[in-house]
């Protein structure tokens, strides 16, 4: 309903919610208070996809957080160990590629196989956003991180596994 107030009227809304939801599918810009200080602000999409304040993050975690099996979790460290092992990325998915085949093309394009463990896609307004957890082998990792960094996706290292 406040959408349609909004998009039907010209009206500006100011919502104030803990429910991020509700942000998410409604709200064009946002700012995320702490503390009776506003601690980011912005439009929603950007800081849905990469948020800057641990207080933004920590609200949206439940919506685009995305978690691992605990079968990979239990055994994740955070330093790369000797000999064999795989590097787990928390890869994000927005913008121009968000409904690109890029892992598909770091396969092709590299040759460096991508295990897919957990992941999820969403809209923010009318944009596709999405999150995958996938392994790779470590010994690549610094290759495929920059192609992906090369392509506008956010990859960022969550640990690794021997």
């Amino acid at each position: 309903l406040l959408a349609e107030i909004n998009r039907d009227l010209g009206l500006t809304i100011l919502l104030i919610t803990h429910e991020m939801t509700v942000v998410r599918d409604i709200a064009t810009h946002m700012a995320v208070i702490d503390a009776g200080r506003i601690v980011e602000a912005g439009p929603t999409y950007d800081l849905f996809t990469r948020p800057q304040h641990e207080t933004t993050r920590s609200f949206l975690s439940g919506i685009t957080g995305v978690t691992l099996p605990s079968f990979i979790a239990g055994r994740l460290v955070p330093a790369r160990p000797a000999g064999p092992a795989q590097e787990v990325l928390r890869i994000t998915f927005a913008g121009p590629h968000a409904t690109e085949p890029m892992l598909a093309r770091l396969t092709a394009e590299l040759g460096i196989g991508v295990n897919i463990l957990a992941g999820a896609i969403e809209e923010i307004g009318p944009h596709p956003f999405g999150k995958l957890l996938v392994s790779i082998d470590a010994a690549r990792g610094d290759e495929a991180r920059a192609y992906l960094q090369r392509h506008q996706l956010l990859a960022e290292v969550l640990g690794y596994v021997g």
